[in-house]
């Protein structure tokens, strides 16, 4: 599993540009930095990600105005994540594939555990780094 902290410099329709700080438990990878623009919504998106010197992650963490925290449990081309911070509470699966002629990878049997919510613009974690503490709060009481 990894802890994840991601905080957005621009958001878009169909377009985000973020960046990542990852640390990864029971790894010898440890802490790694990455920058990604994606591109298109829902099920099947374009992503370009690179990894970053720490130095500038900091930096660009500077300019990004709200964040995620979360844990982050991949598992058979699933992820499963756990928000921690304003969004405690909520606890999301989604899917993300190459191309439309991927097929979708099969969900575990546990996936009714969570909300899936794969193409759903409401959970898109570029729409929830924007709530605040107040608007996450309401967001949880109605949909966690």
């Amino acid at each position: 599993f990894m802890t994840v902290r991601q905080g957005y410099l621009v958001v878009g329709r169909s377009v985000e540009w973020r960046v990542r700080r990852t640390q990864y438990h029971r790894s010898t990878r440890g802490t790694v930095w990455h920058t990604a623009i994606k591109i298109g919504n829902g099920f099947v998106r374009s992503e370009y990600e690179v990894e970053i010197p720490a130095w500038l992650g900091r930096v660009l963490f500077f300019f990004g105005p709200r964040y995620l925290e979360k844990i982050r449990i991949a598992e058979n081309g699933w992820d499963f994540d756990l928000f921690v911070g304003d969004l405690t509470g909520l606890y999301l699966a989604e899917a993300e594939v190459p191309s439309v002629n991927t097929p979708k990878p099969t969900p575990p049997a546990w996936l009714h555990l969570v909300t899936e919510v794969t193409g759903n613009p409401l959970y898109a974690n570029k729409n929830l780094s924007r709530l605040t503490q107040t608007e996450a709060w309401d967001f949880l009481a109605v949909h966690a």
